[in-house]
């Protein structure tokens, strides 16, 4: 009986489905026929179409089916053959719908229209779908009223079996409550017959001194000891996972290189000329010592200052290099500018710039010295740029400019752009003696200067050191000064 009910509930549930999905169809059949009458064009009707005798045996065929299907549902599974072949048989009647509906529209209108070819075709399988959705609506309609009857013929016992139903659970729940007052008169009347033990009061309750939670100095001590621990594994982290290279021993570690020295980071944007007695005029101070002792050692003339990218201050280190070693008065040093990409020399030297590399390179190869290397210190800027850097660096004007200036000056110092985004530094370093890598620190890692001396490729003894460039000194500069 039960069964039944539930079964009537879900029969009930897709009749409503049904009859949505009725009234949704009729709406886009009207729909496409409103269409028809703007491309004004004859269309049989739907009445025309559900009053057809071969269609209307075909779905009183198809009402039968889907009781039938209904039925084997209630009793099999789905996957049972009876209700597999049940489906068949249903798609089958509905194809044999189809066919006749666009037997009906097809056969009995014609028109040359493009758009009403495409309406056809939609309005078949539309009409196809109502006639389906009907048939389906109507046999369970016949299930719905057949379950009903049935349900009817047992409702008599269905109330006799609820009513005994209930008084039972009625006697069930008298029968729990007289035992519960059975259990409490029997506790009572144990206590009046001293049957229990007395309960007596040995110590009173008092109210704490201090609270038992939360534990301040527990909490503090175990946050310490946390913290400590996060903290470490947090630096361990960092420094794990931090390629950059920070320090000379770094350097010498991992590059294999000698540190020539090392730059503290400049805040000034006028950095050029530096202030003596500044640390950072110390520091070039350093720079220069160490590089006259190489250059000395090897009979070193040309140098190219570069580094593995851009924006690693190779421009500002050629500079205050440059007018470290001017203030000698020893030597006759010429400071170049080859990065063709982005020169700096004219904006860093302002004023004291002696002739321009593009004007240079246009005069005969007699003239090409003509007013440089009168003053201890000359400097050459780009002066107008190229439109093909690599062409103009591997000139025969620039060949022969970079061999005659080794006899015209003590010291030839030459910036040049970043090796790994740009070709010319890989070209220069062939034309040179020797080879410095600016380091910018923290800002470089150690993995993109071993591929900029790959890509370099000198040998190791032309790469004859390090700058480390813009170092951020823990202690204050003002404090540095006074140790």
């Amino acid at each position: 009986m039960k069964i039944r009910v539930e079964q009537l509930g879900i029969f009930d549930t897709d009749y409503n489905k049904a009859i949505s999905t009725e009234e949704e169809t009729k709406a886009r059949v009207k729909e496409v026929r409103n269409e028809f009458s703007k491309q004004k064009e004859m269309i049989v009707t739907s009445t025309d179409v559900t009053t057809n005798p071969i269609v209307n045996a075909l779905k009183l065929k198809l009402v039968d089916t889907e009781i039938k299907l209904t039925e084997l549902k209630g009793r099999y599974t789905d996957e049972n053959p009876i209700v597999v072949n049940a489906k068949e048989e249903v798609e089958q009647i509905k194809d044999k719908i189809n066919k006749e509906v666009a037997r009906i529209l097809g056969t009995e209108t014609t028109s040359s229209n493009p758009l009403y070819h495409d309406l056809i075709t939609k309005l078949i399988g539309l009409e196809t779908d109502l006639n389906a959705v009907q048939a389906k609506r109507k046999a369970l309609q016949i299930i719905r009223e057949e379950y009903s009857k049935r349900l009817t013929n047992l409702s008599e016992a269905e109330l006799e079996y609820t009513r005994l139903l209930r008084r039972i659970k009625g006697k069930e729940a008298l029968y729990l409550a007289l035992l519960e007052k059975q259990g409490e008169a029997g506790l009572t009347e144990a206590l009046e017959s001293s049957l229990i033990v007395n309960v007596k009061i040995i110590d009173s309750a008092t109210p704490p001194v201090k609270a038992a939670r939360p534990k301040k100095l527990l909490n503090t001590i175990l946050g310490i000891i946390v913290g400590l621990i996060a903290g470490l594994s947090a630096a361990f982290l960092c420094e794990y996972w931090d390629h950059s290279l920070r320090t000379v021993s770094q350097i010498n570690r991992y590059i294999n290189l000698p540190v020539l020295g090392v730059i503290p980071r400049i805040k000034d944007k006028k950095a050029v000329p530096y202030r003596p007695g500044t640390n950072i005029a110390e520091a070039y101070n350093s720079l220069r010592t160490a590089l006259l002792k190489v250059c000395k050692e090897k009979s070193i003339k040309t140098v190219l200052i570069t580094s593995a990218s851009n924006l690693e201050g190779k421009s500002t280190t050629v500079a205050n290099l440059a007018f470290s070693i001017s203030t000698l008065k020893e030597n006759k040093i010429l400071a170049a500018d080859l990065n063709l990409r982005r020169p700096a020399f004219q904006k860093l030297f302002e004023g004291s710039v002696s002739a321009n590399l593009s004007d240079i390179l246009r005069r005969r190869f007699a003239d090409m010295f003509s007013g440089l290397g009168a003053d201890t210190m000359s400097v050459i800027s780009v002066g107008e740029s190229p439109e093909d850097p690599t062409k103009m660096l591997t000139s025969a004007e620039m060949k022969f400019f970079l061999k005659e200036a080794k006899g015209r000056f003590d010291l030839i110092l030459l910036d040049s752009p970043g090796i790994i985004p740009y070709t010319d530094s890989t070209l220069l370093a062939h034309e040179v003696d020797a080879v410095v890598l600016v380091v910018k620190a923290g800002g470089t890692n150690r993995e993109v200067v071993e591929r900029a001396r790959h890509i370099l490729g000198v040998p190791q003894e032309k790469l004859i050191g390090v700058v480390l460039n813009s170092l951020e000194y823990v202690i204050p500069e003002k404090l540095y000064q006074r140790l």
